[in-house]
């Protein structure tokens, strides 16, 4: 018998003893996960082999931190910190280590109240006595001065000015949480990247421009990719929009990790639209 049937034959089983407790589903999550991305112990590991990638936000008072670590130039490789090594952050004298977010040792998030402005964070891979701190300047915030959020937009507009305060010397990109109808009743939902780019000659002053025709092509081709045996999908009629705009800053690696891996800074700022491809 083929191998693949025998998986299917077996998945029954599988299921009936995952009641017998959550250590053994995740063990098999575990195993899983690890048979398809790969993972290795820290403790294995040199620090100069570890690839950190660190992402460090800001939202209400408290800077967060996402990090996983990666195998130098091995971007699917997992590694798992072991034998005491541990992640932490640190901001304006204060620090708080990461914690496991999904049991598996592969995600790890921590926060730390921080009200600054432009807080400088560190994140810690920490090894017995050494500390290998990785570093980055948050940019300024980042808010959406118009349009107000919800407004309408129809097709035939032509061009969406969206006047946001920002790090000047940074252009924010834009990408769209979109819930969508079709003409002929169908719907689909996800998120894809929308072109944009800043007009400094924008009535009323600089502002980023959202052409929205590429906006209604961006929405129909993300559709049609979602059933790409049958692209002859009837068009985008109406969609409830999340315009995400994001500005990001990377920053600088210890030097003693992998110079293959990274630490950014986002900022982001949504607002809602409702769009109409018929108006």
């Amino acid at each position: 018998m083929p191998k693949f049937r025998l998986s299917l034959l077996a998945f029954p089983l599988l299921l009936s003893a995952c009641s017998a407790g959550n250590e053994f589903v995740d063990e098999m999550v575990e195993d899983t996960s690890c048979a398809f991305l790969g993972c290795v112990d820290s403790a294995t590991l040199a620090p100069s082999e570890i690839s950190p990638n660190y992402v460090v936000t800001q939202e209400n008072g408290f800077v967060r931190v996402h990090a996983n670590l990666g195998k130098g130039r091995e971007f699917l490789t997992q590694v798992r910190p072991s034998n005491g090594d541990h992640l932490s952050l640190s901001s304006g004298g204060l620090s708080s280590n990461l914690s496991d977010t999904d049991g598996l040792r592969m995600r790890y998030v921590g926060e730390l109240r921080e009200a600054s402005e432009q807080p400088q964070v560190s994140v810690n891979f920490i090894r017995g006595s050494e500390v290998h701190a990785s570093s980055v300047t948050l940019p300024k915030p980042l808010s959406v001065l118009s349009p107000a959020s919800p407004s309408n937009l129809g097709r035939s507009t032509g061009t969406l000015w969206v006047r946001l305060q920002h790090d000047a010397s940074l252009i924010p990109g834009l990408s769209v949480d979109l819930n969508c109808s079709r003409s002929d009743g169908s719907s689909f939902s996800g998120n894809t990247l929308v072109n944009s780019k800043l007009d400094a000659a924008a009535p009323g002053g600089a502002a980023m421009a959202v052409s929205t025709f590429d906006l209604d092509q961006a929405l129909n081709l993300y559709g049609q990719g979602l059933d790409p045996k049958n692209p002859n999908k009837s068009l985008v009629q109406r969609c409830e929009l999340d315009f995400i705009w994001l500005v990001s800053v990377s920053g600088q690696v210890a030097p003693t990790l992998s110079k293959f891996g990274g630490i950014r800074a986002e900022r982001r700022a949504k607002h809602q639209i409702s769009y109409d491809a018929r108006l």
